[in-house]
């Protein structure tokens, strides 16, 4: 394995040197880049722990491949703001930059799997907790929501000390999560959470297998192939919920599963021009990242590095303290940046990428996407230093990079929910050991 890694790291610095010396390349260099890491993450895939790796090509696929879809296919829909050679001059580099920052091996990611059948009492009550906090959340005080909610994973938390740890009950506990997934994904219409955590869970799941490299890679595709429907029915289902303000009464699960039944039967509705077009848009973060190259600095000036020094303050610091943190989202920054208002409840994040570009420019911004990598490489090696001692902190840390799976937020929300959640983890570990005398990992 650590050949692999080396000739990774090896190929990771060939490719940055041709992009910039031969920067027409960009085509070629960022597909050889994406199928590098894509297969570099199978490999990893059941032998460690691979959250970084995941984080990483998630970021190139919407960072460099979505908008090379973009550009060279769905060309005559407008998406990206400024030519492919003028964006890829200065994205290209900084994905390689972040990519050898966050994929160097400072530490082993491995788990150490300790069973314990006395946690059944720590899971049962973290489950309890996390349903009553379920159903009381809509009636909470606006100010309380935001860390409550932290308190929902506690079901999939204890569902995974269940499955891994106590390895009783896992059937029920597997239909009980299930049913949560539904119906939350069916009330909110928010469907990210089911490739989150599913990928969470089987993160965990193959590191006690010793699967194929053909078996990963065959699951990895069908998984995609289940997920694609959701993708494709998010904006069907919406437009029914939200726009009807379920006047009629529509049964939202029954909704749900009408339509993903409806989208696996018909494949074409998947596979058409236009359903490709709207998916590839909808990861497309590059189309963003490109209205802030065309906007800066030719209307808006360089930002100095004031938005990053802004949101780590409002990470350390809670509104308490600190009365004018502003509000996650990215509305404040979004028409600032790009030149465009957003409409009505629209949200939309420039992403750390385009953030690094509008602070520092073309340079400055790959030097702070390399810091950035370093910065995701040392905060989840730091976990695994705890994890070593206490094993059980391995189901708390996809907890503490839910908010940095999908590089789509800013820095203020990214760091922001990173610094929440470890309070919050802080806080219930105390809590448990004084109220309950029993440690949570």
């Amino acid at each position: 394995m650590g050949q692999i890694i080396k000739i990774l790291q090896l190929l990771l610095f060939a490719l940055l040197i041709l992009a910039l010396i031969i920067p027409e390349s960009y085509l070629i260099l960022s597909i050889t880049l994406s199928i590098a890491l894509f297969m570099y993450f199978i490999f990893l895939f059941g032998k460690q722990d691979v959250i970084l790796e995941f984080i990483v090509l998630m970021a190139i696929v919407q960072w460099l491949i979505s908008p090379i879809i973009s550009y060279e296919v769905f060309d005559k829909i407008p998406l990206m703001a400024v030519d492919a050679r003028s964006y890829f001059d200065i994205i290209l580099p900084s994905s390689i930059l972040f990519s050898i920052a966050a994929l160097y091996p400072f530490s082993k990611r491995k788990i150490i799997w300790n069973k314990n059948p006395k946690v059944l009492f720590v899971t049962t009550l973290m489950i309890t907790l996390g349903f009553i906090n379920y159903v009381s959340l809509p009636y909470l005080p606006g100010a309380f929501k935001n860390l409550a909610v932290n308190f929902n994973y506690l079901i999939l938390i204890g569902f995974f000390y269940i499955f891994f740890i106590v390895e009783k009950y896992k059937t029920i506990a597997t239909l009980l999560v299930l049913t949560y997934f539904l119906i939350n994904a069916a009330k909110s219409g928010m469907f990210a959470d089911i490739l989150v955590w599913g990928f969470f869970f089987f993160n965990l799941y193959f590191q006690k297998k010793n699967y194929s490299f053909l078996f990963k890679l065959s699951f990895i595709t069908i998984s995609m192939l289940f997920f694609m429907p959701i993708q494709s029915l998010k904006q069907e289902y919406r437009q029914v919920i939200w726009h009807q303000n379920n006047k009629a009464g529509v049964n939202k699960i029954q909704l749900v599963t009408s339509l993903y039944k409806d989208y696996m039967l018909n494949p074409k509705k998947i596979m058409s021009a236009g359903s490709l077009s709207s998916y590839n848009g909808r990861l497309n973060q590059g189309a963003i990242i490109s209205k802030t190259i065309e906007h800066v600095p030719k209307s808006e000036a360089f930002a100095n590095g004031e938005t990053i020094v802004r949101a780590i303050k409002a990470s350390i610091l809670p509104r308490l303290l600190n009365p004018s943190k502003p509000k996650i989202g990215g509305r404040h920054m979004y028409p600032r940046f790009t030149g465009q208002k957003l409409l009505g409840k629209t949200s939309a994040n420039i992403s750390p990428m385009g953030e690094a570009y509008v602070n520092f420019g073309p340079l400055g911004g790959a030097v702070f996407m390399f810091c950035f990598g370093l910065f995701l490489n040392f905060a989840i090696s730091f976990c695994f230093i705890i994890a070593k001692k206490r094993s059980n902190f391995i189901f708390w840390i996809p907890l503490l990079f839910n908010s940095a799976l999908f590089l789509g937020r800013d820095m203020h929300s990214i760091l922001n929910s990173m610094s929440k959640t470890l309070f919050f983890i802080f806080f219930l570990y105390w809590g448990f050991r004084i109220i309950f005398k029993i440690k949570l990992f």
